[in-house]
């Protein structure tokens, strides 16, 4: 990778994750300095012939560039450790750069990085979503998810503890399935319900503070409805007995769970982007007019479906190899 690729790679990563007590500028240093670290491991596993394709006129397709992605995400994350940052903004980096990379293997003589307003927006979705099935797929996180989900639980009288595992597994087979069309359906939402300057106009005649979680509250309204036991045709036993229940008795439970799962994401790097982008009046309307949109295929891979290409530049002192 040129100087100029990892700077780019770098301040997307920045979109994502934030660094208590470091400005902006020495953010992007840490960025550039683990985006280097990460491709010389990166160099160490694969061939330069596969290395090579990130620069030249071969095209990697598709499905073997998910499936190399999958297996090097999951390799990155159990050999690369990063003391600054934590599991979750560990793995938004990993995401991060392999979307990138894989995204240039894809698109013939590509740099990486190379993006549109309108592509980064979609990279910034697609690795907000893959970070977010790591709760449910990677085990350390799982378990977290579960003991969230206890601690929630326990207002809940007479639960025995199986029947609770039961439910956690569940629910999180379930989220599995959902998560992902409900994130993107939930993204394209806010955006075509949001008119920041109509809003913020209405609320400063009604003397009211603005939302600062507009889409997490959107999202979490979402995935209620979307785990709701009485639309699941394979609720199981449990699930139909939940489905008896009387709506706001019913909303209330799988609230547990949704508020659990929330809890253990970051949605606050991402509410300010949408935020951004509902102040910039002609990327607002390109995403509205052009949503992103998840095809049956893409759904099994937890992809978001690909747009148009761009530029972006840049320039990093350190080297990548």
């Amino acid at each position: 990778m040129t100087d100029a690729e990892v700077v780019q790679c770098a301040e997307i990563i920045n979109n994502f994750v934030d660094l208590p007590f470091f400005t902006e500028e020495q953010e992007q240093e840490i960025f550039e300095f683990s985006v280097c670290r990460l491709v010389e491991r990166l160099a160490q596993v694969l061939p330069n012939e596969v290395i090579n394709m990130i620069h030249s006129d071969q095209s990697l397709p598709r499905l073997p560039a998910a499936e190399l992605e999958k297996r090097l995400h999951a390799w990155l994350v159990e050999t690369w450790q990063m003391p600054l940052l934590d599991e979750l903004d560990r793995r938004h980096v990993v995401h991060c750069l392999l979307v990138l990379v894989m995204r240039s293997m894809r698109h013939c003589s590509r740099d990486v990085g190379d993006l549109t307003e309108r592509e980064t927006h979609e990279l910034i979705l697609d690795v907000f979503v893959k970070s977010t099935l790591d709760v449910f797929s990677d085990p350390a996180q799982r378990k977290e998810l579960g003991a969230r989900i206890e601690g929630y639980a326990s207002s809940i009288p007479f639960l025995p503890a199986p029947l609770l595992s039961h439910a956690i597994d569940k629910f999180c087979a379930l989220a599995t399935e959902k998560v992902t069309p409900v994130l993107i359906h939930t993204y394209n939402e806010h955006l075509l319900a949001t008119d920041i300057y109509r809003d913020y106009a209405r609320l400063a005649a009604e003397g009211v503070a603005p939302n600062e979680q507009p889409f997490t509250d959107r999202l979490r309204r979402n995935l209620r409805a979307a785990c709701d036991p009485a639309t699941d045709e394979n609720r199981g036993f449990l699930g139909s007995v939940v489905a008896l229940l009387p709506q706001d008795r019913r909303e209330w439970y799988v609230g547990l769970f949704v508020d659990a799962f929330l809890e253990g994401l970051r949605t606050d790097k991402l509410e300010g982007i949408l935020h951004n982008v509902t102040l910039d009046d002609a990327l607002h309307q390109e995403l509205i007019e052009k949503p992103f949109l998840l095809t049956a295929r893409a759904a099994r891979r937890h992809t978001v479906v690909p747009t148009r290409r761009g530029h972006v530049v840049g320039k990093s002192h350190y080297s990548a190899g």
